[in-house]
């Protein structure tokens, strides 16, 4: 007697072309000098400067930026934990700094025709941030918020602009 054996491969094949994962973020691995200007313009006007490593983390699933910086003559420390959620399609970058309580989420989105990264807080604050990666040796981060001009109408102002360049 013989018998035949039928060996049935299945392939799955990923349909979304789209398909993001934290190696979208590569570039931002590294090392970096930074700068960034606070309520420019104003009288609160102030500049930090320092230095960020970026590296792959949790067997790379994370990007994990930590930053020494001094400002207004004190150190600061601040740490971004960055993944990819693909059930939310966004990533979600976790911040914890030194001389601040509170653990900030926030979501990006990327726009890789354009190469930035449009960000929102995920707790409510308002703020919008945008990063322009279109010199991946010099990656431009502002932090935005919505303000009313004289028309009363809503406009977004920068709080914040950081320069991050390569080491």
């Amino acid at each position: 007697m013989t018998r035949f054996f039928i060996i049935i491969y299945v392939v799955f094949v990923n349909t979304n072309t789209n398909a993001q994962s934290i190696r979208d973020l590569d570039f931002l691995v590294g090392r970096w000098e930074v700068s960034e200007i606070v309520f420019a313009g104003t009288d609160r006007e102030y500049t930090e400067t320092g230095s960020r490593e970026c590296s792959y983390y949790l067997d790379g699933s994370y990007i994990k930026c930590e930053t020494q910086g001094i400002r207004k003559g004190r150190n600061r420390s601040y740490t971004f934990l960055i993944n990819y959620e693909s059930e939310k399609e966004y990533f979600r970058l976790l911040s914890l700094s030194s001389d601040y309580p509170d653990v900030g989420m926030s979501a990006w989105e990327i726009d890789s025709e354009a190469q930035i990264i449009k960000g929102r807080g995920l707790q409510g604050y308002g703020s919008i941030h945008r990063l322009d990666f279109r010199d991946r040796n010099k990656i431009i981060w502002q932090g935005l918020y919505p303000e009313a001009n004289s028309n009363s109408e809503l406009e977004l102002k920068a709080m914040w602009t950081e320069t991050a360049t390569r080491k």
